[in-house]
């Protein structure tokens, strides 16, 4: 009787990039509070509070004066700083954007917490030093602004810098509406193929299982951000994310 031999294929080839999985439609806020020396300043109350809901978020510093405030949702938030012996110290506001880390360090004054440091009274991009991705991010005023062929999301992407579409005529075609099945509205980032990105929803992939296309294409209409994230270029992974929020 003979054997039926079946070929084996690792499953570790057909799974994306890790750090695409790890996209999230939050960001954090970090840094380090000092005395006007310099020194740490140690369990001292810092809170994040957005400012469009009014929630705010809360941590204390550790040992080394640091603190960290993660998983925030998008939008504009303001710091504040408060530890005994020291004059209360705000920051803010600014943009919190998605998957973003933004650093905001804070030097405290010595006097009484009733006395309030404004640090920054005016609204300031904050470059995120914490990882070498470059990206870009489109508020809503933007997206609904820009002239879309067909409301294709995906047309957004060739707006980026590296991005080149091969087949831009395809935008707004059959692959918009329906299931992508030729990556022809998908673009090209840094010299990768096509079926390189990974598109996410709110956090969720919208990939098209059997050739890594867009699965679903929704209207960007209602969307208050989209967000392209593209990791240095490394011999381990060169995946782009495409990655829309419809969450305010």
């Amino acid at each position: 009787m003979k054997r039926l031999r079946v070929p084996i294929l690792l499953l570790s080839l057909c799974l994306p990039p890790l750090q695409g999985m790890a996209q999230t439609v939050t960001g954090t806020i970090r840094g380090t509070i000092t005395d006007p020396n310099g020194a740490h300043v140690p369990g001292a109350a810092v809170t994040a509070t957005n400012t469009a809901s009014a929630v705010a978020t809360a941590t204390k510093t550790n040992d080394a004066g640091e603190y960290s405030i993660r998983f925030l949702p998008i939008g504009q938030y303001k710091i504040t700083v408060l530890s005994p012996g020291f004059e209360a110290a705000t920051y803010g506001p600014f943009a919190l954007e998605i998957d973003q880390t933004a650093k905001v360090d804070v030097s405290l004054r010595v006097g009484a917490a009733s006395a309030t440091i404004d640090v920054s009274g005016k609204m300031e991009p904050i470059l995120d030093t914490e990882n070498a991705t470059l990206g870009e991010t489109f508020t809503e005023n933007t997206i609904n602004s820009v002239p879309l062929n067909g409301r294709d999301f995906s047309q957004l992407t060739v707006y980026t810098p590296g991005a080149v579409a091969p087949g831009f005529s395809s935008f707004g075609g059959s692959d918009s509406t329906e299931r992508n099945i030729d990556a022809g509205n998908q673009v090209s980032v840094d010299g990768n193929r096509q079926q390189s990105n990974n598109y996410l929803l709110d956090g969720q992939e919208i990939n098209e299982n059997i050739n890594n296309t867009i699965a679903y294409s929704p209207s960007p209409t209602p969307w208050p951000r989209f967000a392209l994230s593209n990791p240095m270029p490394t011999p381990s992974s060169a995946t782009s994310t495409v990655e829309p929020c419809s969450q305010t």
